[in-house]
């Protein structure tokens, strides 16, 4: 269930996460749901840490505030 049934689990650093959503994205994943055990504690470190990662990375765009 942790996994979301069969599915991947990214456990570690932000560049750990960032790596691992790059590698499915190496393979032809283009997009994945994600969950945590508390969206409370989890959710800000990744929006913090990982989303600027994978925009280095090339695999999401800049949020555009201005657009909005």
């Amino acid at each position: 269930i942790a996994a979301g049934i069969s599915g991947d689990v990214f456990v570690g650093t932000a560049d750990d996460i960032a790596n691992g959503i790059k590698a499915m994205s190496d393979l032809g994943v283009d997009g994945c749901l994600l969950s945590w055990n508390s969206f409370a504690k989890g959710l800000p470190p990744f929006i913090e840490e990982v989303i600027p990662r994978l925009e280095r990375m090339g695999l999401r765009e800049p949020f555009n505030y201005d657009a909005v």
